[in-house]
């Protein structure tokens, strides 16, 4: 049996259309958290400019554990401070600033390079202190951190941090 122009379009056209939706789905999901990713990053990297800024303010200490609040009065964009990822589905934040490191004088960190100030983090609320078991696994199962040299860099869950 033969099938006709109008059968075999009936039957390829569905078909089409299914493989395209589904295309279209995969690639807005990806560039979504692509998207989100860059966003993070490009708040942290905020974060710790911002950072630098307070130091050179107040004898190149860290902000007290009202971070947000101190670094509020400087930075020009509060949304800097709010995860996108995180406002989806709360109000704000998913930022922490690393437990033990409140006040501290940043000339005595040994390894700027190496040492965590900020990362993301599922604790939310507004100036969250945490460790970094606290650490989000928001982006590809990593998130970012920002280290005393004021660079923000994404690390796998898992991979070692100091």
């Amino acid at each position: 049996m033969r099938l006709t122009l109008l059968q075999r379009l009936l039957i390829a056209l569905p078909m089409t259309a299914l493989v395209v939706g589904v295309f279209v789905l995969y690639t807005r999901r990806e560039s979504t958290t692509g998207r989100y990713k860059n966003v993070c990053l490009s708040n942290l990297r905020a974060i710790g400019a911002v950072n630098a800024m307070y130091w050179s303010d107040n004898d190149d200490h860290m902000p007290l554990e009202n971070w947000i609040d101190a670094l509020d009065q400087i930075m020009k964009n509060p949304s800097h401070m709010d995860c996108p990822d995180v406002m989806k589905t709360q109000k704000h934040f998913g930022y922490a600033m690393l437990l033990g490191v409140a006040g501290l004088e940043v000339g005595k960190v040994k390894e700027p390079e190496k040492s965590v100030m900020y990362f993301e983090t599922d604790a939310l609320g507004r100036n969250v202190v945490a460790n970094l078991a606290a650490r989000s696994g928001r982006h590809s199962n990593g998130s970012f951190l920002v280290f005393f040299d004021t660079h923000a860099r994404y690390r796998k869950l898992g991979e070692e941090v100091k």
